[in-house]
């Protein structure tokens, strides 16, 4: 593969003797994680013939099928088809969890605050304000 697919138009790879892998994307990419997990959600809750497994990573899913009732080509196709119908790096409404975690600033807990909002030129206190002005979006756990 030379350049890296678009999200909304993925890679599909055959991986193994029986499974094939939809990537979104080679590197860590935002939209491509989005892509992932929306393209993941519905493939999970209506499944293409013969798929037995949907896993997935950061910019890929990993389907794995039964080559008796279904074809390596034949379940291509039909990822292609559903791929095609969206632009799965757009967030499904609903999608995701929101978590609220505790965070503590400066002191112990971050002893660069000040000399990285001085770099900023910004208090300490605005550099706060920033930091927790907008969510978060944790790509992966573990």
């Amino acid at each position: 593969m030379s350049a890296d697919p678009r999200p909304d138009c993925p890679d599909i790879a055959p991986l193994g003797v029986d499974g094939l892998l939809v990537r979104f994307s080679t590197r860590l990419d935002d939209a491509a994680n989005r892509a992932v997990l929306g393209f993941a959600r519905d493939l999970e809750s209506d499944p293409p013939q013969g798929v037995i497994e949907v896993a997935s990573a950061l910019s890929s899913v990993y389907l794995r099928f039964d080559p008796a009732v279904v074809s390596r080509a034949e379940l291509t196709r039909a990822l292609q088809d559903r791929a095609s119908t969206r632009d799965w790096s757009t967030p499904m409404d609903g999608a995701g969890r929101h978590w609220h975690i505790p965070t503590a600033f400066g002191g112990d807990f971050g002893p660069q605050l000040a000399e990285t909002a001085a770099l900023l030129g910004m208090s300490e206190e605005q550099a706060v304000a920033d930091l927790v002005a907008h969510p978060v979006r944790v790509l992966a756990i573990g």
